[in-house]
Parts: structure tokens; C-alpha cells; sequence
């Protein structure tokens, strides 16, 4: 059975001043003042240290937007760029879990504090393996109170936040990445769902990217997953073809919020029915792969 997913835009480029670059790739988490996303918007498209974190609050209904406004980066290195920003709720403050371009070309994830004018940074991300000199998509995710990196899908390698240090507390081949020619990558932060927590996969596919949906199980193992929800096929025309990439999930009044980044140039989001996804995932236990 298909699963009917309706998708809308929130914010195309150049919809806001200082935008020729796009407004794109946008954490989101649901607030008292709605449903607040947090986007990379650039200038241009010369990629420099010139890049934008952007709130845009949306109407948690229609998905409309309510207000904008830009946060000031404090604390960072000189001539870096902070970029794709997947927010969370931990610990009864907002953080952001976002790349961090440093000039001499390194590239690896940390996590930033969002106030309500700023984005400072919060932790490092210093884990517990040696990291390649470049490094994207890892994932957080909350249990009972313990932040959580979601650093892979294939090998499963999760690692746990205590004391201020990060721990390693799952790694185990599964055999998930035989399934694709390319990478396969995490693609939001994980929010909670049934007895566990929700996910996104993503790969590339001839050049686009494809999208599908994944669980956690409370044993940190995965539990199930879809086959390609979302394909870039269907992506409007941008700065980059093909590029349809989910960076944030919000579960709202029966409704699974995929928000996405379209062409490296637009925001918008994916309406799920959350039952009707539930069932899906659940026709699908994940298994072993040799």
C-alpha cells in the first residue's frame, strides 16, 4: 500500500532579504510559539564564513509563517561557517546539533545552545573514535534525560553523553549499507515515537537523494524501516537537482512532519499520516543482513 505524503512550501529562496543563496536544511522542534525551524540561509552561492542561522516560526496547523528573525553566532572560530542545523529539546534548553566548516577545510558536527538572539557553542562533540578529517550527519536523539549521537546506521554506532564526556554504548554491524550502491546516512535527529524513536535514512541514487523512515527500539537497536519515502525526483528545481533532504521530525496532532531542504534552496515539509506510518514501518522488522 502507498503511503500518501503531501508536501508544501514553507520559504523559497530569495522569499527572505539576504537569501539569493537559499533558506534550506532547517532543524524544527514545536514551541509554545509553534513550530520553530532553524535554516542555513546564504547570501549567495560562494559558500563563504557569510552564512545565516535563521528562525522562521510556523503556524503548527497550516504550516504558514507566523515570524522570522536571525541569530547572532557568538563564540566561533574566526573565518568558519556553521551550516544545517537539527535542533532538540534537552535538559530544558534548545540546542542544535550543526556542521562546523573550519578554514583549513576541515568539516565535523558540534553542538551549539540556541537563545532566543543567539547560537553559541555548547559541546564539542568530542567522541571517543578517530573521525575522519571530514564528518556530517550525526544525529541526537533524548532517553530519559540522556543526550544521545546517533553517529551511524551500518555499523549501528551510538554513543551516550555523561558528565560532560561522550561514551560509546552501541556498535554492531547489521549489514544495512550492503542494500545501497552509495552511503547510507542518518538524516534528523530522532524524536520519540511508539515504544522508541523515529528516524530518517537518506542515500544517492543517481545522483538524487532518496528518503525513507526508520525506528530505534529502547534497546538502541534498530526495528524497523521503509523502503524510499521521499525521492529527489520530485524536487523543484534549485541551486543542486536531485536534492530533497530531510533534516528535521516533528509528531504532531497525529501527523509525522518531515522538513526538508529542497535544490540547496527552499524549505519545505512532508505530511505524514502517523498511524498510517506506523503500520507501514511495522510490516517491515528489521533484520540482519549477511
Amino acid at each position: 500500500m502507498t503511503l500518501r505524503i503531501a508536501r508544501k512550501r514553507i520559504v523559497s529562496r530569495g522569499d527572505i532579504p539576504g537569501s539569493d543563496g537559499g533558506v534550506y536544511n532547517p532543524g524544527a522542534v514545536a514551541t509554545g510559539e509553534g513550530i520553530v525551524l532553524l535554516a542555513r540561509r546564504e547570501i549567495d552561492y560562494r559558500f563563504t564564513s557569510i552564512v545565516h542561522p535563521e528562525i522562521i516560526v510556523v503556524d503548527p496547523d497550516n504550516l504558514e509563517v507566523i515570524s522570522r528573525r536571525t541569530l547572532l553566532r557568538r563564540g566561533y572560530p574566526a573565518g568558519s561557517r556553521a551550516e544545517d542545523f537539527r535542533l532538540l529539546h534537552h535538559g530544558g534548553q534548545l540546542i542544535a546539533v550543526h556542521t562546523l566548516v573550519h578554514p583549513d577545510g576541515r568539516i565535523r558536527p558540534m553542538i551549539a545552545a540556541v537563545g532566543e538572539r543567539t547560537l553559541e557553542p555548547w559541546d564539542a562533540l568530542e567522541l571517543p573514535i578517530e573521525t575522519m578529517p571530514v564528518e556530517k550527519n550525526w544525529v541526537l536523539f533524548d532517553v530519559d534525560g540522556v543526550l544521545h549521537c546517533l553517529y551511524r546506521l551500518d555499523p549501528l554506532t551510538i554513543f551516550a553523553r555523561e558528565r560532560g564526556a561522550w561514551r560509546l554504548v552501541r556498535r554492531s554491524d547489521n549489514g544495512w549499507s550492503s542494500e545501497f550502491r552509495g552511503m547510507l546516512s542518518n538524516s534528523a535527529n530522532l524524536v520519540p515515537f511508539g515504544d522508541g524513536h523515529l528516524g530518517f535514512w537518506h542515500s544517492i541514487v543517481d545522483g538524487r537523494y532518496v528518503q525513507g523512515a526508520m525506528t530505534l527500539t529502547r534497546d538502541l537497536e534498530i526495528g524497523t524501516t521503509t523502503g524510499v519515502l521521499l525521492d529527489g525526483r520530485d524536487a523543484s528545481p534549485g541551486q543542486k537537482p536531485g536534492v530533497l533532504y530531510v533534516s528535521a521530525l516533528v509528531v504532531r496532532d497525529g501527523r509525522v512532519l518531515a522538513f526538508y531542504g529542497e535544490g540547496d534552496a527552499h524549505c519545505g515539509v512532508a505530511s505524514i499520516d502517523a498511524t498510517a506510518l506506523a503500520e507501514k514501518l511495522a510490516r517491515h522488522p528489521f533484520a540482519i543482513r549477511e
